[in-house]
């Protein structure tokens, strides 16, 4: 069967070039025999005949030399005086003229059309995925507000904690450093104490000596005066005696430090 269809599209699409290079050989023919010189009016009505069929089943590729020929046909009835004839081949030429650039126009109109249309398509098709990619773009400009909000408010709570946790260092620090300089202020106070301790030591352990040295220096002399007066009453020599006492009870107080 497919066989049969492509056998009988072969013969026709054949028969068609061999009928259309027919109709042009018999226009190239036609056009010739017009173009002869005092043709008669006889001859012009045969080639009209002639020119039907090939009107009739007109080739695009063989407008131009149909035209042509009843341009040139129209003239030689009219080289004859046969205006009537002339007038009616001319009138023919103008149909199919206009026939032609009717069909032209319509064409180009369509093809406008089409070219509109296919335009029409191509800028809804844009359109459509211009506004897709609005839409994502608006997507993305809300997700990337989000999360620029977000981080705002992280990056917020972060300078916050930050400073808080900064505050919290400087006040320790400052406590640490007020009780360090409070600790230095109370050991410079007693290095001071000690070291005037430490002088004054130095000093009554000098007077100390000093002291016991008079008092030996007192106690010599006082032995040395109750030799001098151990002829006087024994009223002195108490008296001296008690003297003596009560020095080597001092003299033993300032070594023990009491």
């Amino acid at each position: 069967m497919m066989k049969l269809v492509k056998y009988t599209l072969l013969s026709f699409a054949l028969s068609f070039a061999l009928f259309s290079h027919a109709n042009e050989s018999e226009l190239k023919n036609i056009l010739s025999d017009a173009k002869t010189v005092y043709i008669k009016p006889e001859a012009l009505d045969r080639l009209i005949i002639r020119l039907r069929p090939i009107e009739e089943n007109l080739n695009p590729d063989l407008e131009t030399d149909i035209l042509e020929a009843y341009k040139v046909i129209s003239d030689q009835y009219a080289a004859n005086h046969h205006y009537s004839q002339a007038l009616d081949v001319f009138k023919k030429y103008i149909q199919l003229k206009d026939f032609i650039s009717g069909r032209d126009y319509l064409l180009a109109i369509k093809f406008r059309q089409d070219s509109v249309k296919e335009l029409r398509t191509a800028l809804g098709a844009e359109i459509m995925n211009l506004k897709n990619e609005a839409e994502m773009l608006q997507i993305d400009n809300d997700y990337l507000v989000s999360k620029k909000q977000n981080f705002k408010k992280y990056f917020s709570f972060i300078i916050i904690t930050l400073s808080a946790i900064f505050a919290l260092m400087l006040t320790s620090f400052a406590v640490k450093y007020f009780k360090l300089h409070s600790q230095i202020n109370e050991f410079r106070d007693a290095i001071k104490n000690l070291h005037g301790v430490a002088t004054l030591g130095s000093l009554s352990q000098g007077f100390i000596s000093n002291t016991n040295e008079k008092i030996n220096q007192l106690e010599e002399m006082l032995e040395q005066l109750k030799n001098d007066v151990s002829h006087s009453p024994g009223k002195i020599d108490q008296m001296l005696t008690g003297m003596k006492n009560e020095l080597k009870d001092f003299s033993k107080k300032l070594g023990t430090g009491v």
